[in-house]
């Protein structure tokens, strides 16, 4: 099985022989289109349990298959493809009503997918569910693409490609500190550059610094052009929140802001 998908400016080639596999990887790529240009310069290729990563012509991986490592390197692989100083993959969420953006990052757990759940439910769209894709476009923060594939408590989705695909206007990031029911809501507006961008940090090297289980390797990334992101990012006087609480009464608060 093999597809070509375009990511960022490059085509990733992935061939697996194992159609399990095959389907998982498919879903976290489901955002990116497919085509039928073929180059070998990027390759994720899986055959007989041993997984070889070719980035920019360059051998990055040749290890035993261990599933785990799948998420990371896969997420690894798309913010490679399309980091720059421009440009940067997120472990976020996105939603959005009226044109209004909301980047929302928390750790794995954290309670981002069910916060944009809730928010679907109140005329949101989730642009969003897993990784973002972003970029900085004329002082402006934009969600490019993002990703499709939602999952939740064991049951999966595939959101509107329009609505993974459309430009959203990123007017306000929440970084959610910790989500429950009936919590009372307590937000912190952060102020200093600095430590704004030492809480993106983590959101877009994650991948990069966990050890993977089928080899003594750690993935790639340039942290240089995350940090040169993050400045820019800074510059563009975006309120970024600490918040903490219940859902439902966090939505209403973001609703109320774009409302007025």
């Amino acid at each position: 099985m093999k597809h070509n998908y375009i990511i960022g400016n490059n085509i990733l080639t992935v061939i697996c022989d194992d159609t399990e596999i095959y389907q998982r990887i498919n879903k976290w790529l489901i955002t990116f289109k497919v085509v039928d240009i073929e180059q070998e310069n990027n390759l994720l290729i899986i055959n007989k349990s041993i997984l070889r990563l070719i980035l920019n012509n360059k051998e990055i991986l040749n290890i035993n298959l261990d599933t785990t490592d799948l998420y990371p390197i896969v997420m690894n692989i798309i913010s490679n493809l399309i980091n720059n100083e421009d440009n940067i993959v997120l472990h976020s969420s996105v939603i959005s009503k009226n044109g209004y953006g909301v980047l929302i990052l928390g750790t794995f757990g954290a309670g981002k997918t069910n916060l944009s759940l809730i928010a679907g439910k109140r005329g949101y769209k989730i642009n969003s569910a897993d990784f973002s894709w972003l970029a900085i476009q004329n002082q402006e923060l934009y969600l490019k693409k993002g990703s499709c594939y939602l999952k939740y408590e064991s049951k999966e989705r595939i959101l509107p490609d329009e609505d993974c695909n459309s430009a959203v206007n990123i007017r306000k990031v929440i970084y959610l500190i910790g989500a429950c029911d009936g919590g009372k809501i307590k937000v912190d507006k952060v102020i200093n550059y600095k430590h704004v961008i030492k809480r993106i940090f983590p959101f877009a090297n994650w991948h990069s610094s966990i050890p993977l289980m089928g080899g003594d390797i750690v993935l790639p990334i340039n942290n240089i052009y995350i940090k040169k992101f993050l400045v820019n990012f800074s510059k563009l006087g975006i309120d970024f929140l600490l918040v903490r609480g219940d859902s439902n009464e966090l939505i209403s608060m973001i609703n109320d802001k774009i409302v007025i």
